[in-house]
């Protein structure tokens, strides 16, 4: 299991890539989708932050694989929160709300 989990870490720069892609897809990056780059971001590193942390003693316990489940789904929600600040969501911010819940699908 640890290498799964070591593995997703790995494939959350495959999926702010594809988020950047989608983002700038029109040829600009728009002041929302800046923010909600930088705050999937932030949740990326958090994540993969707590992947190093369960991977050093080499075994991942359920708590931990929990808590990585938890992380991912604030990842989701933390995108949905900054869409909505402004109680508006753009097509382009619900691409990247959909981008991201595909990826993770596949995740």
């Amino acid at each position: 299991m640890a290498e799964r989990i070591k593995e997703r870490a790995t494939k959350l720069d495959v999926i702010f890539q594809k988020l950047l892609q989608e983002a700038i897809r029109d040829g600009r990056l728009s002041e929302d989708e800046d923010r909600i780059l930088s705050s999937a971001k932030k949740a990326m590193v958090n994540y993969k932050s707590f992947v190093d942390e369960a991977l050093k003693d080499g075994v991942v316990t359920i708590k931990e694989h929990s808590r990585l489940l938890e992380l991912q789904n604030e990842l989701l929600r933390t995108v949905e929160n900054e869409a909505a600040l402004d109680n508006v969501i753009s097509e382009d911010e619900k691409l990247l709300i959909e981008t991201l819940k595909k990826m993770l699908k596949d995740f």
